[in-house]
């Protein structure tokens, strides 16, 4: 007879149970089988790591990883930038795994830290000028080819993949536009300097490699991807890949992020989208519902057929008719706001313009309803509102009205909007000789 004895049958932390004869193990999270000694595999799910990471087993947990990525399920792009290492002014460019600078004319070093002064140069004004002549401006590397300078070496140009040169003037971002490979010179055939499989052409005192599509270059592969403005190029075999951020699309991420462009919206609604462009809503045709206006609305829910019809669902509509396999007549007996053999029109309350004073008529079953514009009110805003019933003006002012608007004609001796002031007569200092003037009515 099995029993829980020491040490416990049960592996990894289980607890042991007896029961009739038979052990029982309970296991913590995360561990599986008859003792449960095997460990449940949390990787199993291939989406479970995101850009591409490596996702390694724990015990009831897993772990992603992933060379620029960050973040439990490497779904965050590590930006090195966001630390500000570029001193002194310098430009920070975020690269997968680091960071690339470019710093301002004076300044060198891997951050930008070293001040390049006319002590460091010698008191030479000549020398003093050729050095700042050699520093990074905006024109020194061409093509997009980010800039660095110091002492011992001048200016050097990192270029972008496809360009090449001292100062990144050779070459072109396009993958039709690519360069033969140059021969080298005193090389030999059979020492193999193709890779890739290239083709190795002899050639008088040199080779040319003949390189497959995909591969360029003397003897190594190159990258030859398009490189986008706003997004991570991704190298592949004869193709590449833009791998966007969050706000572009398209190919080459040359485009605004829209969410309408994959038209989620169907049965011919309309795609709103909102800022950001990242969300939009769908305005559905009449007949359908649902977030992307998927349903077809059922107008078969509340009616309720006679003479043993059935209810056909239609768009924006039904029918009532015969079952299948019997005919006969029938006569549709409409509800208030519909009409038609089969009931199916909708009558429209508004044709007969009954909004008066420009109101707005909108369409209601079997009714309508008036928007009225300002200074009428009633169901047809046939009614003026009368502004002066409120009696605004002051001073015993006579009110007119008028249309969402009133006047008021003031007493003598009184004036303003609604007659509120009275007016001071000795304003104009008509008593003379020093003589003190006391205002009255008027």
């Amino acid at each position: 007879m099995a029993r829980c004895v020491d040490p416990s049958p049960c592996l990894n932390g289980g607890t042991c149970h007896q029961s009739n004869g038979e052990i029982l193990c309970l296991c913590p999270a995360g561990f599986s089988g008859p003792r449960w000694a095997d460990n449940v595999n949390d990787c199993l799910d291939p989406s479970v790591c995101l850009n591409g990471g490596i996702c390694i087993d724990g015990i009831n947990n897993f772990t992603c990883t992933y060379y620029g990525y960050q973040g439990e399920r490497c779904e965050t792009k590590i930006n090195h930038c966001l630390l500000d290492p570029c001193q002194n002014g310098g430009t920070c460019f975020d690269r997968y795994g680091g960071f690339v600078w470019q710093c301002v004319c004076g300044f060198s070093g891997n951050e930008c830290q070293f001040e390049m002064s006319s002590r460091m140069l010698g008191d030479d004004p000549s020398v003093l000028s050729a050095t700042v002549m050699e520093s990074c401006a905006p024109e020194s590397c061409q093509n997009g080819g980010i800039c660095s300078s110091n002492m011992e070496s001048g200016i050097k140009c990192l270029c972008l993949p496809g360009f090449s040169g001292s100062r990144c003037q050779k070459g072109s971002q396009r993958l039709s536009q690519r360069k033969p490979a140059r021969p080298i010179r005193n090389a030999s055939t059979h020492q193999g300097p193709c890779l890739k499989n290239g083709t190795c052409l002899n050639q008088l005192n040199a080779f040319q490699c003949q390189c497959p599509n995909g591969f360029l270059g003397e003897s190594r592969r190159l990258f030859t991807g398009f490189v986008p403005d706003n997004g991570t190029c991704v190298d592949q075999v004869a193709n590449y890949t833009c791998v966007c951020p969050a706000e572009f699309m398209g190919r080459h991420c040359e485009q605004e992020f829209d969410a309408c462009a994959s038209l989620p919206c169907k049965n011919g609604a309309s795609c709103i989208t909102t800022r950001p462009q990242s969300n939009f809503y769908c305005e559905c045709l009449p007949g359908f519902e649902g977030m992307y206006c998927e349903n077809n609305i059922d107008e078969c829910f509340s009616v309720q057929c006679v003479d043993g019809k059935q209810c056909f669902d239609l768009i924006n509509g039904y029918e009532c008719r015969c079952p299948v396999g019997f005919t006969g007549s029938y006569q549709c007996y409409c509800r208030p706001g519909f009409s038609g053999d089969n009931c199916n029109l909708e009558f429209d309350e508004c044709l007969s313009h009954p909004c008066q004073n420009n109101g707005t008529c909108n369409n209601l079953i079997n009714g309508y309803e008036c928007v009225c514009s300002p200074g009428f009110t009633g169901k047809d805003c046939d009614i003026n509102i009368n502004e002066c019933e409120s009696n605004p003006c002051k001073n015993n002012g006579a009110c007119v009205d008028g249309n969402a608007v009133y006047s008021c004609i003031c007493l003598a001796g009184f004036t303003g909007l609604r007659c509120e002031i009275n007016i001071d007569e000795c304003e104009s200092s008509p008593c003379l000789y020093y003589g003190l003037c006391l205002d009255g009515i008027n």
